[in-house]
């Protein structure tokens, strides 16, 4: 906060004495108490209604709340030259309640019960208004209350308090939904519930009739002609409603881990796929090398079987032929390098290596055939989700909408709340 708001003060009708940082604001003592002063964020209608709610708590015998203070010129906030407004509040002590001492949390709950009775009001508050349509500001507090509990969820290490809240946070929390619900409805928007026409009696068969009022329902409309049968008598639309959403919630994961599953796989087969392939390129640039080989190896073997046969006509030729045609016939057989059964037996042994190289290449063929054939499978499951980009629009809805239920259901059959099956559409 900036310390340089302290001389905005001077706008008051009190005598400051000293000032200290607390968390988030400045407190002042003056001759008159100890005041908090702080920044504000708020719109001014909130600030204006918070002062009468204030008041009219005050005048009602509560005087444990805070009273907001106004300047010289009768305004509840103070604005700095660059347009940053300040508020200046009376400050209570006290200290946080000890949610480990029973005794407090009892106290605690029976200040907010007085409180809550002082603030109730028949007549409209000046400044904020409710809006005019007050469900959709409860569902933004619904959408805020699954947050809070997916971070207590989350938390590898809970309080005492943290875990018994979570043992009883989902009995408020379907309150809160109930409460919405029954809010949208009364308001009488003219809507059809969105599950209307897919609820089907489990024991005539017939359309439950949805019936609306501060805790809408469904039911079978032949409950009050044939009341001795099993017919549906009152199944909550709220209740239902979020069972259908948990449920295609469920299926949605499903779909979501089939995919993952399926890309994962084809991730894989694609690398083995270009490491096969790479193994074959290699195998067959070793066959090439090693034909190579033995084919130079027999023009070495051929050039010196001519050089043999050419000493030895030579030595005919000239049977006197001294020293000099032995020496020719000689040479001859040192350009030949190797005897004809050495030759063949290394001619042999390039033959194994080719054969084996051979072998080895046709099983990467196959496997290669295989993997290949995997493929082409993965493919054809890919190619069935193709729309799967648009179900994911679809996850994680905090309300169930008409065209959500048209999507994926074909019809509920219920015969209670305990009772109900579903039966989705070809989507799933």
């Amino acid at each position: 906060m900036n310390d340089r708001s302290i001389n905005l003060l001077e706008n008051y009708d009190i005598e400051v004495l000293r000032t200290w940082k607390g968390r988030g604001a400045i407190l002042c003592e003056t001759k008159q108490g100890t005041y908090i002063w702080k920044e504000y964020t708020g719109r001014r209608e909130k600030a204006l209604f918070q002062d009468a709610l204030l008041t009219m708590v005050k005048d009602k015998g509560f005087e444990k709340v805070e009273s907001i203070l106004k300047n010289k010129e009768q305004e509840l906030l103070t604005k700095d030259t660059d347009g940053t407004s300040y508020i200046l509040k009376t400050y209570l002590e006290g200290r946080e309640c000890n949610v480990r001492d029973a005794e407090e949390c009892v106290l605690a709950v029976e200040t907010l019960a007085e409180f809550h009775n002082a603030s109730y009001s028949k007549e409209p508050l000046p400044g904020i208004c409710m809006p005019r349509t007050p469900h959709l500001e409860f569902e933004k507090h619904n959408r805020e209350l699954r947050k809070v509990r997916k971070y207590l969820k989350d938390r590898s290490q809970k309080t005492d308090f943290e875990i018994f809240l979570m043992k009883n946070y989902d009995y408020f929390f379907n309150l809160a939904l109930q409460v919405t619900e029954e809010l949208r409805f009364y308001q009488g928007t003219g809507e059809k519930h969105p599950l209307t026409g897919k609820l089907v009696c489990v024991c005539c068969g017939k359309n439950l009739r949805f019936c609306k009022g501060l805790n809408p329902y469904f039911a079978c409309p032949d409950l009050y002609v044939k009341p001795e049968t099993g017919c549906v008598r009152k199944a909550n639309a709220m209740f239902l409603e979020q069972y259908v959403l948990y449920e295609l919630q469920q299926k949605m994961n499903v779909l979501l881990d089939q995919d993952k599953m399926w890309r994962e796989r084809e991730e894989e087969l694609s690398r083995r796929l270009e490491e096969l392939k790479a193994g074959k390129r290699a195998l067959q640039s070793k066959q090439k090398a090693l034909q190579a080989e033995r084919l130079e190896s027999y023009e070495r073997y051929a050039a010196g079987k001519r050089a043999e046969e050419d000493g030895k006509a030579a030595g005919k030729r000239a049977e006197e032929g001294g020293k000099a045609a032995r020496r020719r016939a000689e040479e001859g057989e040192n350009a030949a390098g190797r005897s004809p059964g050495r030759d063949g037996s290394l001619a042999a042994e390039y033959q194994d290596s080719i054969n084996r190289i051979c072998a080895q290449e046709k099983e990467t063929e196959a496997l290669l055939a295989d993997i290949e054939k995997d493929m082409d499978h993965v493919r054809t499951e890919l190619s069935k989700k193709q729309d799967f980009a648009e179900l994911l629009a679809y996850c994680g809805a905090a309300e169930l909408t008409r065209e959500t239920v048209r999507k994926f259901i074909r019809s509920i059959a219920v015969k209670d709340e305990q009772h109900i099956q579903i039966t989705w559409t070809e989507v799933f």
